[in-house]
């Protein structure tokens, strides 16, 4: 069963997918400011070893990404 948890810690809007007990990627969106809209980032794996898959403007394309890229 595929699940996202909201991780509180210094980045903003940090949100990782959790199948079963285990971390498989995350997604986490910089803060917009006056001049900058910013898009959601999509990452497969957790740490120094994450691969970055891409950016996406939304948080439900973002999360469609790495659950898709999950066994591939």
């Amino acid at each position: 069963m595929n699940r996202w948890k909201k991780i509180p810690n210094s980045l903003p809007n940090l949100q990782v997918l959790i199948i079963g007990e285990r971390e498989i990627g995350f997604i986490e969106k910089p803060h917009d400011t006056r001049g900058d809209k910013n898009a959601w980032r999509c990452f497969l794996g957790i740490g120094d070893s994450a691969k970055f898959l891409g950016h996406r403007w939304t948080e439900t394309a973002a999360k469609a990404v790495v659950e898709s890229s999950y066994g591939n």
